[in-house]
């Protein structure tokens, strides 16, 4: 074998290897919650972290971009809310209260059999945090709000939020709003998805999002 054929194999097999031990360092199942089945993705060894996502409706995969990167130092947990993204879906019965997302964190905290984990909440995922820290405060290590919900309303006129939005968007909702071939839920997550990136301070960040690939989950 000729020494430039023993390179080329000796490169393949480190690519392999590479590529093996990075699809090794990353873990997908569904957990348990409360009386759901929820879809998690692990990430990295060390102190526990989990992510969550804001919503209701949106999915883990928006928060990987960043956190991933703490998979060096920190078991980084990602999971969908009940109903959201790839977790079991909800019986029209099924409620989905504040109440019922908390229980389904505790239950995924004892399904991983943490004693104690950081939670990284956005938006809406503050609500679960601080709701969590306050009825579990013995398995709370810190708590990462990331535009956390406001206890008042920012925008006491729709004028106000829209001001923010670019004419392209707000074309797109207007004739989501308008169209009465669609249903109410597609006009919703037109909106969503026409909002969400004018609602980021750091536009960098907000072309690095795969909007597209985004799973809204509007009925929860």
């Amino acid at each position: 074998m000729s020494w430039k054929r023993c390179c080329l194999v000796f490169l393949c097999g480190a690519l392999a290897l590479c590529l093996t031990c990075a699809r090794a360092d990353v873990r997908l199942g569904m957990g348990t919650g409360d009386g759901v089945r929820l879809a998690y993705r692990t990430v990295g060894t060390g102190r526990p972290l989990v992510v969550i996502h804001d919503g209701p409706g949106y999915e883990k995969s928006i928060m990987y971009k960043g956190f991933d990167d703490l998979s060096s130092d920190m078991r980084v947990v990602y999971y969908d809310q009940r109903g959201c993204g790839k977790s079991e879906p909800l019986a029209a019965t099924t409620p989905a209260r504040i109440v019922d997302n908390v229980n389904d964190l505790e239950a995924l905290r004892r399904y991983f059999h943490f004693e104690k984990m950081a939670l990284a909440a956005h938006g809406w995922g503050a609500v679960i945090a601080l709701e969590y820290a306050r009825n579990y405060p013995t398995h709370v290590d810190v708590i990462i709000l990331i535009t956390p919900l406001s206890p008042f309303n920012p925008y006491t006129k729709l004028e106000d939020l829209m001001d923010k939005v670019p004419d392209s968007a707000r074309q797109e909702i207007a004739g989501a709003i308008a169209n009465s071939g669609i249903s109410m839920l597609d006009k919703r997550e037109t909106v969503m998805r026409a909002i969400l990136p004018a609602l980021f301070y750091n536009q960098d960040a907000a072309k690095a999002v795969k909007w597209d690939g985004l799973k809204l989950a509007p009925d929860v």
